[in-house]
């Protein structure tokens, strides 16, 4: 949502309309000032209390604010203070456009994740190294897999090789295939108790022409109750090919690992601020 120069509609309208709309599954939006701080903080917590809220909000800087007041004439706000009106409404403020719709995409296509335990599977060693360092960076635990994962997937591999979280799955892909590959890897992980949410890279090159879109709808049939963000590595055409594929099947795909995790991040903690507000409006109510 951006309401450019709010002439005749401000960011509290919009927030009213989008809240009550059946059809809104999450909010996004790009502001750059309040003109009524006392109806935005109302329409805003009660927006949040159904809905993701992500807001982008410019004006950071001195220079920020002064160019704001010039564009829309909006009160300037203080970052630190917006920042605090942020976390009592429950909103997730980002940082720029970029992260605003990679998280808009996690929310609209993925379920919210009931915990912050990661599993990471991923094609390359690098991929597993810093999956598992963005995990701690967004606030994600790297789970420690069941012995039945541990089993089931060691299964397919050769004796001498051990299974752990994150998993580098080029062996079992050169084992069993792409296909099955997927199936057992990201299907083992997300079926595993101690997993909330996963990542998986996949460094790809112009011979991968096969059908992705199957397995990962199997998985996904599977396990429709735990979020999943894809990696992909290649030429553009083989990326351009299997992004659509994928998000065919619900799964949003980024251009980064640190983008994926950054969205399992998201998925992890708004089950955490729904709660509080549901717990505060509750105690307002008694």
């Amino acid at each position: 949502m951006g309401l450019g120069n709010k002439s005749d509609v401000d960011d509290s309208e919009a927030l009213e309309y989008l809240a009550h709309d059946k059809d809104t599954q999450v909010i996004a939006i790009y502001m750059e000032g309040i003109k009524d701080g006392r109806k935005f903080l109302e329409a805003a917590q009660k927006a949040a209390k159904d809905k993701p809220l992500l807001i982008l909000k410019s004006g950071r800087t001195e220079a920020g604010i002064q160019a704001s007041m010039s564009h829309t004439g909006s009160l300037a706000v203080k970052d630190e203070t917006f920042n605090a009106v942020c976390k009592k409404i429950g909103a997730i403020r980002v940082k720029d456009f970029e992260e605003l719709m990679d998280l808009t995409k996690a929310f609209a296509l993925q379920p919210l994740a009931k915990g912050n335990r990661i599993g990471i599977a991923s094609m390359t060693g690098a991929g597993c190294v810093m999956a598992a360092d963005y995990s701690a960076e967004y606030g994600l635990e790297v789970a420690e897999l069941s012995d039945e994962t541990v089993k089931y997937i060691e299964s397919y591999l050769p004796s001498w090789i051990k299974v752990k979280n994150p998993f580098d799955s080029e062996m079992l892909f050169e084992s069993v295939g792409p296909e099955d590959c997927l199936k057992i890897s990201i299907g083992g992980i997300l079926g595993d108790k101690n997993v909330d949410c996963a990542v998986c890279v996949l460094p790809l090159t112009p011979m991968f022409t096969y059908d992705i879109e199957t397995p990962i709808n199997e998985i996904r049939k599977k396990h429709p109750d735990k979020p999943l963000t894809i990696n992909v590595i290649g030429s553009k055409d083989v990326v351009d090919l299997w992004t659509k594929q994928l998000e065919n099947a619900g799964v949003p795909v980024y251009p980064s690992i640190q983008r994926c995790v950054r969205a399992l991040g998201a998925l992890s903690k708004y089950p955490k601020i729904s709660s509080a507000l549901a717990s505060d409006s509750n105690s307002a109510q008694s």
